[in-house]
């Protein structure tokens, strides 16, 4: 009976020291292997930022309008034909051509030619005249042709004269007046140059005139 029992206690206590040393290994482990702390990372709230409503004015852009140019439209030749009379003043931008009867004065821009009868004084760039009868003065930028058998009672102002017809007046040229076989001129001609043919007859007085501006 002893030894039963003394061999009981020695396994007693043989399981008695395993179970501690058992813990002992547990206790290390758990010191080696501590727990991780799980840190939570704190997360910083950022401000939002404030959007101010800000009404936007677009800068006024005026708009650029171009000048218009000027045109100037184009004028048709008016034309007074035979057995038209028109009595009061005609003005006209473009070329005027007369075969009536006109009873008035006459300012045209451009030339004007005349086979019928005017009586009233003529103011044009150019004027030709062809079998008319005219009353009345003669001021002409550029050239007065005097042709057929015209005839004028007044006075021609004009740079150039070309006479075949009749002018009772006095001729005023500042380059040339050139006198045709056929002309009769009852009048005073002054100009740079005259020219004169045979047959044509003058009653009146001729002078030349320098048309040279003096210097200064």
């Amino acid at each position: 009976m002893n030894k039963k029992r003394n061999i009981m206690d020695i396994i007693n206590k043989t399981i008695f020291v395993e179970e501690e040393v058992e813990e002992e290994v547990v206790e290390k482990k758990d010191k080696k292997s501590p727990e991780k702390k799980t840190e939570q990372k704190k997360v910083e709230s950022r401000p939002e930022k404030v959007v101010e409503n800000k009404n936007y004015k677009a800068p006024k852009v005026e708009p650029v309008y171009s000048k218009p140019q000027k045109v100037e439209p184009e004028y048709a030749a008016s034309v007074i034909s035979y057995g038209t009379k028109i009595t009061g003043d005609i003005v006209c931008k473009a070329d005027l051509q007369v075969e009536g009867i006109i009873e008035g004065n006459i300012n045209c821009d451009k030339a004007v030619t005349i086979k019928g009868k005017v009586k009233g004084n003529i103011k044009a760039d150019a004027l030709t005249t062809i079998d008319a009868t005219i009353v009345g003065n003669v001021n002409c930028n550029g050239i007065v042709n005097i042709l057929g058998k015209t005839n004028l009672q007044g006075d021609v102002n004009s740079s150039d004269v070309v006479l075949e017809g009749e002018i009772k007046g006095n001729i005023i040229a500042e380059n040339r007046v050139s006198l045709k076989g056929t002309s009769i001129l009852d009048g005073n001609t002054t100009s740079a140059k005259i020219m004169v043919e045979e047959g044509s007859t003058i009653i009146g007085s001729i002078q030349t005139v320098s048309n040279k501006k003096p210097k200064n």
